[in-house]
């Protein structure tokens, strides 16, 4: 382990944010045949699994600025894969879902993300080393941000 004094990119900082910035970059190539960004694939997987919910709701389960949602799902609406409806008590909350060509959409790019997945588990040694690295990056994440928020309507239905 390098000291305080070493050379700056063998830091573990530095290499956690190479690994990073190599991941982001290859899945957003692997993803670009679809038209898309793993953070808008990001969001449009989030509403796969937990729909209907707010533009709001999207922003703060990722962990972004809602204006940075808002851009992300402008895109997926353009692409044909979001459909809008009033929150049935808060007319003002608009909820988002997918549509069929969403659907069709989140499952190629998960089969996109696989295949990168797949390489980052042999690269890390086979799938158990890859489930504890998982383990030790949820530590640090909670430590300097907290537990995710997991993904929920902020407004409730009744």
């Amino acid at each position: 382990m390098p000291t305080r004094h070493e050379d700056w990119q063998q830091t573990l900082h530095h290499r956690m944010w190479k690994a990073s910035q190599a991941l982001h970059r290859t899945l957003n190539e692997e993803l670009a045949g679809l038209g898309l960004t793993i953070n808008q694939l990001a969001l449009a997987v989030t509403l796969a699994q937990h729909a209907p919910l707010s533009s709001a709701d999207l922003a703060r389960s990722q962990g972004i600025t809602p204006q940075t949602a808002n851009s992300a799902l402008a895109h997926l609406d353009r692409l044909g894969w979001l459909e809008r409806r009033p929150h049935p008590v808060h007319k003002r909350v608009v909820l988002l879902d997918l549509t069929k060509e969403g659907h069709a959409g989140v499952a190629a790019g998960r089969a996109r993300t696989d295949a990168v997945m797949d390489r980052m588990r042999a690269a890390l040694g086979g799938a158990r080393q890859a489930e504890e690295f998982l383990a030790a990056l949820r530590r640090v994440s909670d430590e300097f941000d907290g537990p995710d928020t997991p993904p929920g309507q902020l407004w409730p239905g009744r």
